[in-house]
């Protein structure tokens, strides 16, 4: 039996898991804050291995929100680089010789929807897909991230891009206004991160603050940005009103954001929305992304042929680096 060790490295947790790679499942899953993390990698790698018995995991699978250029990335949303050279060489010098991957997280998750059931997904729409088509993903959290995998020779091939940093494009006289608002606050450039993500979410709040003549509404808003805009808005959304509104904004700008990446993409295999906030504000989402995803005009039909699921696992990041390290030992490159 081969065993992996697989990890899902985000802007607020890393999740570690031990990994079988023969009959793919994952056990012993550990969740840890990111910034606890960053400092103890290492430590806790070899905390699982000695557990599990080194002699029998052959590999580790790190999946980082950020861009990975060759063997390092620098995670955006944490001051942390990660060296997969380091890693090993860190580990090699307790004796334990195993070969680190580096990927980013959304390319782990592009691999991680092929290991899903039904009941891991909720379909927004059905569409007509096409097998072997390309597929889409794309994930708020403490980013936005987003990827393009197209199927080939029984495993993938990902396109990680940083999509999220992309320009942020208002379709509204009101969405024009929160355009206006942001420059104010970021002058050089405006990313859809800076309104899909959760720090996002508090944007969305101080902008509905600011625009609001009610002094109810501005007053709740400034509560809930004294509170953490970003909590708030998610255990408020079903009963308070301003909540509702950024939730609701929230989910028209992800719908719209998600229709431009399969304008660029055409993912005839399916688009896959995730990401904990996503699900955190999942019946907002399920209610308004699809008409803001459909909303482009002439496209609107070619838009309406792409299945779209709504990734309710959480752990489709680990499943991710599981199939990555399954698909690249079938092939050698893990040994």
């Amino acid at each position: 039996m081969e065993l992996a060790i697989v990890a899902d490295i985000g802007g607020t947790h890393t999740r570690m898991a031990l990994a079988n790679v023969d009959n793919p499942s994952l056990e012993q899953i550990e969740i840890h804050k990111s910034s606890d993390a960053k400092d103890q990698l290492v430590h806790l790698l070899i905390g699982l291995l000695r557990k599990h018995g080194a002699a029998t995991i052959r590999s580790i699978v790190l999946a980082v929100a950020g861009p990975v250029d060759g063997r390092i990335c620098h995670a955006t949303n944490l001051d942390w680089e990660l060296d997969a050279d380091a890693v090993e060489r860190e580990l090699h010098s307790q004796g334990m010789r195993l070969k680190v991957w580096l990927i980013n997280d959304l390319e782990a998750m592009a691999w991680g929807v092929g290991a899903l059931s039904h009941e891991d997904m909720v379909v927004l729409q059905k569409g007509a897909p096409i097998k072997d088509g390309p597929i889409a993903v794309i994930a708020s959290g403490t980013g936005l991230g987003e990827a393009i995998a197209i199927p080939i020779n029984g495993g993938l091939k990902v396109l990680p891009t940083e999509g999220g940093h992309a320009d942020f494009a208002p379709r509204t006289p009101k969405e024009d206004e929160l355009l206006c608002f942001l420059r104010t606050l970021f002058p050089s450039h405006v990313s859809y991160e800076r309104v899909l993500s959760g720090p996002g979410l508090r944007h969305l709040t101080m902008f509905l603050a600011e625009r609001s003549e009610d002094e109810g509404t501005r007053s709740t808003a400034m509560s809930m940005l004294e509170r953490g805009a970003d909590r708030e808005v998610v255990a408020r959304h079903t009963f308070c009103p301003v909540a509702l509104e950024a939730a609701n904004l929230f989910a028209d700008l992800l719908g719209a954001e998600a229709g431009n990446l399969a304008l660029k993409c055409l993912p005839r295999g399916g688009l896959f929305v995730g990401g904990g906030l996503t699900l955190r504000l999942r019946r907002v989402v399920e209610e308004r992304f699809l008409e803001s995803f459909l909303n482009k005009g002439r496209m609107r039909d070619l838009l309406a042929s792409i299945p779209v699921h709504l990734v309710l696992n959480e752990q489709v990041g680990l499943l991710g680096a599981l199939r990555f390290a399954q698909f690249h030992r079938k092939i050698g490159a893990l040994r």
